[in-house]
């Protein structure tokens, strides 16, 4: 799981997450966040809103517009974020990429 937004809404739906998301979830008002299901599904979690993303890469965030654009144009994810912290002054920090599914 991956959030983006409020501390303490992004807290709250790690704690769900790593539950085995056996209950309802959270309220989310103030995150957005990627999760990826044991079987392979993305979730967009937006607020209230729980939908399946179907595209071939998504971002979020603050420099969620810019990471997309460089995707599109053929960088990786980890280029993407560099370039999107290079427009957007909210978004940094290490970048950690880890693979998915034995990939």
């Amino acid at each position: 799981m991956g959030p983006a937004g409020s501390y303490r809404d992004s807290h709250a739906l790690m704690r769900w997450f790593e539950k085995g998301e056996k209950d309802d979830p959270p309220s989310t008002g103030e995150v957005t966040a990627l999760i990826i299901s044991a079987d392979r599904r993305v979730i967009l979690v937006d607020g209230e809103a729980y939908r399946e993303v179907a595209a071939p890469f998504y971002a979020i965030g603050s420099g969620a517009d810019a990471a997309l654009g460089a995707m599109y144009a053929g960088a990786s994810a980890a280029e993407a974020i560099s370039i999107a912290a290079k427009i957007d002054p909210y978004t940094g920090g290490e970048i950690h990429v880890e693979p998915l599914f034995g990939e």
